[in-house]
């Protein structure tokens, strides 16, 4: 069974649910496109939005760790081999933590009401902002982005120039190429690079596994910090 974020539970998720669960009560079929939000409401969802895009993506994060054991030569995999498999698999997962840190930066816009677009939430603009600055949140985010800096790299070279690289998988990738090439010389081969890839996939499952579930403990101290402002955006209360 595939495992999911615990943060679904997180205590500022259950602070905004009955604002949801007030609103979608209101909203039967017939009156679906007649009824309006309250302000709290429509608050509580705007955050509400910010919260799931966070949590959904550490969902994915679990799922994609999971799958990157889950090629199978015989099931729909003509055009993709397993090396392929392999740098997709870890490709997303690169992709997806980074995005992690990306999403709590246009939370903290959104909830601070710093006004900037969502292309503009960056670590200069959010966690240097005096609304943020010397703060838990922005000590929490200061604890992401610490975590996260060591993906920025390889992911930035991904979005922008070359496909992940690993040493340990040029004979792998120069194998399987051959193979699509049909070359028979080295078909005697391919159990041998089964045992290789296996072994791979096994201690990158581990690794990212670890390295998912500190970062969902981060993203579980970051919902802890926003509460109170959470609370108070809400409510419309000044909180710092």
């Amino acid at each position: 069974m595939m495992k999911v974020t615990i943060l679904k539970d997180h205590s500022v998720i259950k602070y905004i649910q009955p604002y949801l669960i007030s609103y979608i009560q209101k909203c039967g079929p017939e009156n679906l496109k007649h009824v309006k939000p309250s302000r709290k409401e429509r608050t509580a969802f705007e955050i509400g939005f910010g919260l799931s895009s966070i949590t959904e993506c550490m969902d994915q994060l679990y799922y994609s760790v999971e799958l990157i054991a889950g090629f199978r030569a015989n099931i729909g995999h003509k055009l993709m081999n397993r090396y392929d498999y392999i740098i997709f698999s870890i490709e997303n997962i690169l992709f997806r933590i980074t995005s992690i840190f990306d999403r709590c930066l246009r939370l903290t816009n959104r909830i601070y009401d710093i006004g900037l677009p969502d292309k503009e939430c960056r670590i200069n603009t959010i966690i240097k902002n005096n609304k943020i600055k010397g703060t838990k949140v922005g000590k929490c985010l200061n604890e992401l982005n610490n975590f996260t800096s060591e993906f920025r790299k390889p992911r930035n070279e991904i979005a922008h120039a070359n496909c992940f690289n690993d040493s340990q998988l040029n004979d792998m990738q120069s194998f399987y190429y051959l193979l699509q090439l049909n070359t028979p010389e080295i078909e005697h081969l391919r159990n041998i690079f089964k045992i290789q890839a296996d072994s791979y996939v096994a201690t990158k499952k581990k690794e990212f596994l670890t390295q998912v579930i500190e970062l969902e403990r981060l993203v579980g101290n970051f919902f802890t910090s926003i509460l109170p402002k959470v609370s108070a955006a809400i409510e419309n209360k000044n909180v710092r």
